[in-house]
């Protein structure tokens, strides 16, 4: 006799996905980690202007590992097959892309001393990696709210008049 897992399944099987990489568990989970990312992007560059110069640079070294493992699963998605098939490179690019100018702003952020002012490519590149970001939460909502809208319109019920 085989030994059984707690849900029926037997021990060595995969789990079959029921929900393709268009599921909305799958979506919710890649606006997430955009979203999360340009959250903190975005706290670094409130911070930085209100003058909170540790706390901004805090957040730019948390908004690095999120957008480098978003910008990791991102590819590792592209490679099995399972990105989205419209705008999965693009994911992948506009990531890769932010992840390398928050590292950049964060080297010019750090080798500045504490009575001097940041140089303008330290703000300037979390800007653009925030513009980034945005435009990636643009490609993303503009794919699945209007795709949303489109198939629900067609599958509603005619009224009965």
């Amino acid at each position: 006799m085989r030994a059984r897992l707690t849900n029926g399944r037997l021990l060595g099987q995969r789990r079959r996905h029921r929900e393709g990489p268009s599921g909305v568990a799958a979506n919710l989970w890649r606006v997430r980690r955009s979203a999360i990312s340009a959250v903190l992007v975005l706290a670094a560059v409130a911070a930085a202007g209100a003058g909170a110069r540790v706390a901004a640079l805090y957040f730019l070294l948390a908004a690095i590992v999120v957008v480098a493992l978003a910008a990791l699963s991102f590819f590792s998605e592209l490679l099995e097959g399972s990105a989205d098939a419209e705008a999965g490179a693009i994911y992948v690019g506009l990531s890769t892309l932010a992840l390398v100018l928050l590292v950049l702003g964060a080297a010019v952020r750090s080798n500045t001393l504490a009575d001097q002012a940041v140089p303008a490519l330290g703000l300037s590149s979390l800007v653009a990696a925030l513009v980034l970001l945005g435009v990636q939460l643009a490609v993303w909502s503009s794919l699945r709210l209007s795709r949303y809208r489109l198939v629900n319109a067609q599958h509603r019920p005619a009224p009965d008049v």
